[in-house]
Order: C-alpha cells, then sequence, then structure tokens
C-alpha cells in the first residue's frame, strides 16, 4: 500500500515547464498586441510616405506651365517631397537602365571607329571637283590687266552648282534637288529635342526623293529637318535605329549620310505617306529628334 500511495503522489505533481512556457507565450501575444496597437499610429504614416506618385509633363508644356505645377503640387498638404526630372537626366536614367544604352554605345564606337578615309572621302572628291573647275575658270583671260587673281562672281557659282548635284553624278530632277555631299564640315552634333516650331522658322532647303528639307542646309555636316508630316532633325539623330524598329508600317529606311557629326546614316522617311501617326517612333527617339504632325 506504502508503494502505490509513492507512485501516485509522483504522477500528481504539476509540470512547471508546461506552466512556464504558457505564460510567456501569452505575455508574448499580449506585448505583441500591445505593441502594434501603440506604433498602428507611426506605421500608417511611414506606409503613406512611402507611397509614389509619378505625373509625366506634355513635350508642349512651357517653362511657366512646369514651374505652376511644381508650386501647386508643393502646396498640397499630404505631400512630404517632390522632384522635378528634365528631358535630359530621364533620358540619362532611360539609357542606364535598358539596353538601348548599349546599342547606341556600340554605335558611337563603330562610328569613332571608322577610318578618316571613309569619312572624308566624299568631300574630297567634291573639293577636288571644285578644284579642278575652279582652274579652268581661272584659266579664262581677264580684261583687267592688272588683275593678279581670278574674280570671286566667277568662281562661286560653279562651286554652288557642284554642291546642288545630287550624289552619284546625276542631274537634277523634281523629285531631288539636294545633294549629301559639300563642304560643309566645320559643324558639331546637335543637341535636342527638336524644334516643334521649325516650319514656321525655317525655310526649305529643297526636296530629296520628294521629301521635303528644311534649312539651313549645309552637307555633309549640316542637314536640317527632314519631313512635312513624320520629320527627323537629322543633326540630332544618332542613328540608334529606335524609331525603325518601333515603327508598324516600314515608314523609315536608312539613308547614308557620310561625314555627318552626329551619324553617318540616318532613319530616311521614305514611305512618309504610310504614317498611322501612332507616334510610336517619336516616343521611343532617345534625343527627341522626332515630330509626328498628327492630320485632323
Amino acid at each position: 500500500m506504502s508503494q502505490f500511495g509513492k507512485a501516485s503522489a509522483k504522477r500528481s505533481k504539476p509540470s512547471y515547464v508546461n506552466t512556464i512556457v504558457g505564460v510567456a507565450l501569452v505575455l508574448f501575444l499580449f506585448g505583441l498586441v500591445g505593441w502594434l496597437f501603440l506604433n498602428l499610429k507611426k506605421s500608417s504614416e511611414i506606409i503613406r510616405e512611402n507611397i509614389q506618385v509619378h505625373a509625366w509633363v506634355a513635350p508642349s508644356a512651357s517653362k511657366k506651365q512646369i514651374d505652376t505645377l511644381q508650386h501647386f503640387i508643393a502646396a498640397l498638404p499630404y505631400v512630404k517631397s517632390y522632384e522635378y526630372v528634365t528631358k535630359e537626366d530621364a533620358i540619362k536614367k532611360l539609357d542606364e537602365i535598358t539596353p538601348l544604352a548599349n546599342a547606341i554605345k556600340k554605335m558611337k564606337n563603330i562610328d569613332k571607329q571608322t577610318p578618316v578615309s571613309q569619312i572624308s572621302s566624299p568631300v574630297t572628291t567634291s573639293t577636288t571637283s571644285n578644284k579642278s573647275e575652279e582652274k579652268k575658270i581661272t584659266n579664262i583671260p581677264s580684261t583687267n590687266p592688272n588683275a593678279s587673281m581670278p574674280s570671286i562672281p566667277q568662281v562661286v557659282p560653279e562651286v554652288v552648282a557642284a554642291a546642288q548635284s545630287p550624289a552619284g553624278g546625276k542631274g537634277l530632277s523634281g523629285d531631288t534637288t539636294i545633294s549629301l555631299t559639300g563642304s560643309g564640315t566645320g559643324y558639331s552634333t546637335a543637341e535636342g529635342p527638336i524644334d516643334m516650331g521649325f516650319k514656321s522658322k525655317r525655310q526649305p532647303a529643297g526636296k530629296f526623293k520628294g521629301i521635303e528639307v528644311w534649312g539651313p542646309y549645309d552637307p555633309p555636316g549640316q542637314l536640317g529637318i527632314w519631313g512635312t508630316d513624320v520629320c527627323v532633325d537629322f543633326d540630332i539623330c544618332i542613328s540608334d535605329g529606335a524609331c525603325i524598329d518601333a515603327c508598324p508600317v516600314n515608314v523609315y529606311e536608312w539613308l547614308d549620310t557620310p561625314g555627318h557629326p552626329a551619324s553617318e546614316k540616318k532613319p530616311f522617311m521614305i514611305r512618309e505617306k504610310d504614317c498611322i501617326f501612332c507616334l510610336a517612333c517619336e516616343n521611343v527617339c532617345p534625343p527627341q529628334a522626332i515630330k509626328i504632325f498628327v492630320k485632323k
């Protein structure tokens, strides 16, 4: 009987370990709920402050309109901070985060590796031709016995005529009245975006395969703006090819422009009349060299 009573006494002892663990869990849950309740307001503020809102400004917006929009946003009570990113900064960020940047760098490296003889050959040919024509003119006897040099008016018409002759030595035609070669080599790459009001500021310089070309035009270094509805500033274009890839109706094709400082080929809008005005090419152009005039 005594042994049976001892065994019953051992089994009836409480388990202190389970009790301690249970109390600890209950206290931990109460503490967690209390901490969440006390920090609920702070947590909601953190969540609200991490919400970002992006607004895109239309390309036609003036500086005054942009400044007015910034002041309006800054005056809102729930705005903690704001940042205005310019077109140039946005292009740089886009180049850094998209594969297009690598394509542009490769294209620039190819342009840098192009032999100088290939770049200057069209100009050299034109200059040689001009010199030969100039020599022919200087052999004309002068009516003034005291004249030691040929008259400038006699030389200039021949040079202009040579500059206006289309590439390949073909004569002028109704569809092509300008040449891609000439003596204009002292130019550097122009910066975007394209001047959207160029039609009221520039004069037509001629046509190339029926496409209107707006001056100033001094090939091969200055080519102006090409097109009537699909317009590309060839002096800004870096020939990255984004517009050609984006166009769903194949408006563009490559046109060789040797000697141009920005790039030696340009997207030529040979099928301008086929444009459906989707604005895809205008939106993907990194230097913003394209303007599409939508027909109403």
